[in-house]
């Protein structure tokens, strides 16, 4: 094309500040949209966006739409699942959101979509946008994580995850269909969706980390005593919740039994009460909405991740890494990293692997200084986002696929 393309970035929920998992992909993918193009956002925010949150994402975007989410959208979910339709598909629906959409469709002529999650499927059956090349970054097979949450779970609870997993699944497939472009975040997701959908072209696109923000902490504030083991994460999300309290439960008292006196700060956004009372436990405090995660790494010995169900790319395994603070971590939230273990971070499953792990980590300064180095050194080479994202460029020029 001989003018820059006009995209439209439709996006589940506001992609700034990138202070979790998915917005900090989304954040992203969006600055690197708008080098290659001119990008209309619209998103959705199920809290309130921060004071600047939109001004700044003004600056990148030639138009920008944010609506908030009430609390009917649980209504309309349960209401949806009542149907036999995922309760995903209607959790981040918003009318005033697809009415937004409509009208910029009469004032621009769109060259692309890109499209951020399967929860951004209903929007995706738009009559006016059914002509326009489609690239759907699925990140992370969803339907798999409600999956792996049923095998996980009992009961009843079982039973909704398996059928919402189910449903979630027809989504994609369809999502497959009707995509010029699948992209998933590693070469595990790619599989997984091929082994139901594979219909469509797909690539995988990994996740990055912020080099200089990661490697500069000097304007930065917040720990300021320091603590040997750290968590950090969306405290609000059930797999770190199910990750940190089965570490509190299975491997805490093991570490303090052997006399230890170790200490464990956890730290993230909005904790669940069954979160919350984890500082109960002897050395454990919990250490909500933080402004800066990065002082909280600086002051640990050592970053955790005790995930048991994990989807796609560990973030709070490459900023730890990216902050030169040694990782210990569950081989699930090691899979989407292409890392050597026990030479970039140290793998552990069983409750005896973690305190042995913890312990070699705690005690022997050689060990931190070399896990420290070496984890810094490999996200340098192989995660920064430039390179990560560069393989996109010459996919948006895509044209539209016959199905």
């Amino acid at each position: 094309m001989t003018r820059r393309p006009n995209i439209l970035y439709i996006v589940h929920r506001i992609p700034y500040p990138p202070n979790r998992g998915d917005r900090i992909r989304s954040y992203h993918l969006l600055k690197f949209l708008a080098e290659h193009g001119n990008v209309w956002l619209a998103c959705l925010a199920d809290e309130p966006p921060e004071q600047n949150a939109i001004d700044v994402l003004k600056q990148i975007c030639q138009g920008v739409q944010v609506q908030r989410l009430g609390p009917r959208r649980w209504v309309q979910a349960a209401a949806s699942f009542a149907r036999g339709r995922s309760a995903t598909e209607a959790l981040f629906f918003s009318r005033c959101l697809q009415q937004g959409i409509r009208d910029w469709c009469r004032k621009v002529e769109f060259d692309r979509i890109v499209a951020f999650c399967s929860s951004t499927a209903p929007y995706l059956e738009m009559p006016e946008l059914q002509s326009i090349p489609l690239i759907t970054d699925l990140v992370d097979v969803d339907s798999q994580k409600f999956l792996d949450f049923a095998r996980n779970s009992r009961g009843l609870m079982s039973m909704l995850f398996r059928m919402e997993g189910k449903r979630l699944q027809r989504v994609e497939r369809r999502l497959g269909n009707k995509s010029d472009l699948i992209t998933v975040v590693t070469q595990t997701e790619a599989d997984i969706f091929q082994s139901f959908a594979d219909s469509c072209p797909l690539e995988v696109v990994g996740n990055g980390i912020d080099l200089e923000y990661y490697g500069n902490t000097e304007n930065s504030s917040g720990a300021e005593e320091e603590t040997d083991c750290l968590f950090v994460g969306a405290l609000d999300y059930r797999p770190n919740i199910d990750g940190i309290r089965w570490f509190c439960q299975e491997v805490w008292p093991l570490l303090l039994g052997e006399g230890s006196g170790a200490t464990l700060r956890i730290v993230g956004r909005r904790p669940a009460p069954s979160v919350t009372d984890l500082s109960n436990l002897k050395g454990v405090t919990v250490h909500a909405d933080v402004p800066d995660v990065r002082p909280y790494y600086k002051q640990a010995k050592v970053a955790i991740a005790p995930l048991i169900i994990a989807r796609g790319v560990q973030n709070k395994v490459l900023e730890a890494m990216a902050l030169k603070t040694p990782v210990v971590a569950s081989p699930q939230a090691l899979d989407g990293i292409d890392l050597i273990h026990d030479e970039h971070a140290i793998c552990a499953d069983t409750p005896t692997d973690w305190v042995r792990s913890i312990k070699n980590v705690l005690n022997c300064l050689p060990t931190r200084r070399r896990l420290s180095n070496s984890g810094r050194e490999f996200v340098e080479l192989n995660h920064c986002w430039t390179a990560r994202l560069t393989p996109i460029a010459p996919l948006l020029d895509l044209r539209r696929r016959t199905v």
